[in-house]
């Protein structure tokens, strides 16, 4: 298995997936030399410690949803392209389970998924260090903050939001391939961002935490919450167990070959 993921995420990386979200990432720095510098198009108001500071940074990258959208193709490419193009074939011979096979891509796209967030953290952190500390909107930090349990509970909690929506991406995209099953999983954010705007369902919602403002965190919501995305993963990841294993990838290659020779003469 670890051979396994170890080669998905050579694939991750060869398709340039990790120097994009690093790339992205990077992108905060213009935030925290606005807030120094004062650039126009930086707008901050009162004070904020380091942890107020990388949250507020997250969930605008949160909001904005394009680490979410690249995560998603790139889950979708290591699944439904390869199915599409019979690549897959040269993965399924060797390993000979499908069930390993397609373990070890939802595996990669953990750590992924995992690379984004700790980046986003890691370089935050250091650009506020460098930029803000030292300005009129540095605070002092105070580490044990009620506050503060609730940012790393949303935190996680889009973490699991993202990953979600990844592996929804992956499960359509093997019958529909990688561009359509991501819109299929951007579908599914939006809806679900819009039913978190209820008053009544809200906390039914899988993403509760991130998309509502004004959201209540207690052990009662986050156990709620927990258990739906546990159901959700859960059902997601056995679906596309039940539809990797009726795939008839040999039907696809001959398919594939038939168009090759079509065109090709």
């Amino acid at each position: 298995m670890r051979n396994l993921v170890k080669a998905e995420l050579f694939k991750l990386n060869k398709n340039k997936i990790f120097l994009i979200l690093i790339i992205i990432n990077l992108l905060s720095i213009l935030y925290g030399a606005g807030i120094k510098y004062k650039f126009s198009f930086v707008n901050f108001s009162g004070d904020f410690d380091i942890f107020r500071y990388v949250f507020s940074i997250w969930q605008l990258y949160f909001i904005l949803g394009i680490p979410m959208i690249i995560l998603m193709y790139a889950g979708s490419k290591i699944l439904g392209d390869e199915i599409a193009k019979g690549q897959i074939l040269l993965e399924v011979a060797p390993v000979a389970n499908r069930k390993k096979l397609l373990s070890a891509k939802f595996i990669a796209m953990i750590y992924s998924t995992l690379y984004f967030i700790l980046t986003n953290i890691i370089i935050n952190v250091i650009v506020y260090m460098i930029f803000v500390k030292g300005t009129e909107y540095y605070a002092e930090t105070q580490i044990f903050r009620q506050e503060n349990l609730e940012m790393l509970i949303q935190i996680i909690f889009g973490f699991l939001e993202i990953y979600l929506l990844t592996m929804i991406a992956m499960l359509f995209s093997i019958d529909y391939g990688a561009i359509i099953g991501t819109l299929f999983s951007m579908a599914f954010y939006i809806i679900t961002s819009l039913l978190s705007r209820s008053t009544t369902i809200d906390k039914y919602v899988p993403g509760y935490f991130n998309f509502k403002g004004d959201c209540i965190i207690n052990f009662e919501i986050v156990l709620i919450q927990l258990s739906l995305f546990a159901i959700l993963i859960f059902v997601v990841l056995k679906l596309s167990l039940n539809k990797f294993n009726k795939k008839d990838i040999w039907k696809l290659i001959n398919h594939a070959f038939i168009c090759y020779n079509w065109f090709g003469d």
